[in-house]
């Protein structure tokens, strides 16, 4: 936009005839300034605008339904590798969302051992770099 005001300027005719030079420069450059923003504003009229988040396909992308098949993979390997009982109390905890009275009460154990498997698991889960699982 500076470049375009002194081309102006060393373009115009009349140089000899401006009697205020800071003051024709201005009016230059805010003359190219009004004429940018309403070529911006034909154009976007034209192409209907700024593309927005609806013009984006819903649809996640190929490297990441591979990535969420992976994970998956690994949380199930993950699981299947975990001792029953520690299995079923993370599930009910994770999965289910239940409290550890609940477990307990519904495993007949008491609530520490619902903590202490708990804490266990989380340790294996720590171990085997799957966090997003927590």
């Amino acid at each position: 936009m500076l470049q375009d005001t002194f081309l102006h300027i060393a373009e115009y005719a009349g140089q000899d005839a401006i009697t205020n030079c800071r003051a024709f420069l201005y009016r230059v450059a805010g003359n190219l300034a009004l004429d940018y923003l309403r070529s911006q504003a034909r154009q976007q009229s034209r192409d209907g605008g700024a593309l927005d988040q609806d013009w984006q396909c819903p649809c996640p992308l190929p490297e990441r339904l591979v990535q969420g098949e992976q994970q998956w993979l690994a949380a199930e390997s993950w699981l299947r590798g975990l001792p029953a009982l520690n299995r079923q109390i993370w599930c009910l905890r994770r999965l289910d969302g239940k409290r550890h009275q609940h477990i307990a009460a519904e495993l007949q154990i008491s609530e520490r051992q619902v903590e202490r498997v708990l804490y266990q698991t989380g340790r294996m889960l720590a171990g085997a770099n799957l966090d997003w699982l927590t």
